[in-house]
């Protein structure tokens, strides 16, 4: 994953190679921290998949005019193609395009679809050994809602949670 960051500029192919990236940079952290909370090693593996992907493409979502302002463009080739951006080089033309909102709106969808695996998955866990990975996937769950509120037309615009929802995150889904 650090490897397919470390070049000056970044793009992405298809979806095959986001899932990969996913796999490499997200994925790989909770499949390492997964025996550490002592899950079963097939539903460990799955849920870091499935949270992975969901914490990953929210940060995609969330990150796309700064990842621009990098020479960085996480949103696959073959998505954008699909919707009529296929100039990527001039990431000010990607980002003003007026069907951007239609390829963000795709891995939305494919964000949301990880987070009900991954709250699938932990329920079939300890509620106790999970408690890290649900409050992670509460507190994205809820900004790739925001993003998804505030519209894909000002990607400048900050999306966060306020101290408040994030202490209500952690009391809710890790001392209940």
């Amino acid at each position: 994953g650090m490897e397919m960051d470390a070049g000056e500029r970044l793009r992405i192919a298809d979806m095959d190679e986001l899932t990969l990236y996913c796999d490499r940079v997200a994925c790989a952290v909770g499949r390492l921290s997964t025996p550490v909370f002592g899950l079963d090693p097939e539903i460990g593996r799955k849920l870091a998949f499935a949270e992975g992907m969901a914490l990953q493409l929210t940060n995609i979502l969330r990150d796309i005019a700064e990842d621009a302002a990098r020479d960085r463009l996480y949103l696959p080739a073959d998505v954008l193609g699909a919707h009529d951006i296929v100039e990527t080089d001039d990431l000010a033309k990607v980002l003003g395009h007026p069907r951007l909102h239609q390829v963000c709106e795709v891995l939305a969808g494919v964000a949301e679809h990880q987070f009900v695996d991954a709250v699938a998955l932990a329920g079939q866990c300890d509620p106790a050994r999970v408690r890290p990975a649900m409050m992670m996937l509460q507190v994205y769950r809820r900004i790739l809602q925001r993003l998804q509120w505030r519209g894909w037309e000002d990607l400048s615009s900050p999306v966060s949670l306020s101290k408040l929802t994030k202490l209500w995150v952690a009391f809710r889904y890790g001392v209940l």
